[in-house]
């Protein structure tokens, strides 16, 4: 049998007892707020990051920015990696010590960037894929700035893979 409970509010005239029941008492802690983690500082504009989960997994894309709600957004660049702009949360990004010069700030309306599926493991189907003007100016400018770094398309265009043996904390990247 289920009860429900109703506490009364302090300014209703009515003061309840001290000693609520115990399993109120837990429903509070079970139901109160938790505290919002904070956003990553580690990740610098122009990282090179590796994506841990979803359609775009195991590929070294570069960070861009940081958006609300804990995500990021990446691009590949599509002409190298197949990988388009896209915002993905920041906890599935493998974060490497390689970083490129890139100076310029992108203004991307939300609507337009392509999300990630975490957990989809179907491949991204670049054929459908249409890009927008400014996923092409942002585009053209990263590929100047990697252009910049001798071996980077390589780099980039390479699937991650960890050497047998080892786990993730054991390297430093």
């Amino acid at each position: 049998m289920i009860r429900r409970i109703r506490l009364n509010p302090e300014d209703a005239g009515f003061y309840p007892a001290d000693d609520l029941p115990e399993y109120v008492e837990k429903l509070e802690e079970q139901f109160s707020l938790c505290p919002t983690p904070p956003y990553r500082k580690d990740l610098v504009k122009g990282n090179i990051v590796v994506v841990l989960d979803g359609e775009f997994i195991s590929s070294r894309i570069i960070f861009l920015k940081q958006l609300p709600n804990y995500m990021a957004l990446c691009i590949g660049p599509f002409n190298i990696n197949k990988v388009p702009l896209f915002k993905i949360h920041e906890k599935y990004l493998l974060k490497t010590s390689t970083i490129l010069d890139i100076r310029c700030e992108f203004h991307v309306r939300e609507n337009e960037i392509y999300e990630s599926k975490v957990g989809n493991k179907k491949q991204f189907n670049s054929n459908e894929h249409v890009q927008c003007d400014q996923e092409k100016e942002i585009q053209e400018y990263v590929m100047r700035s990697v252009d910049n770094f001798r071996g980077m398309k390589g780099y980039l265009a390479a699937p991650f893979k960890l050497p047998k043996g080892f786990s993730i904390p054991d390297i430093k990247f």
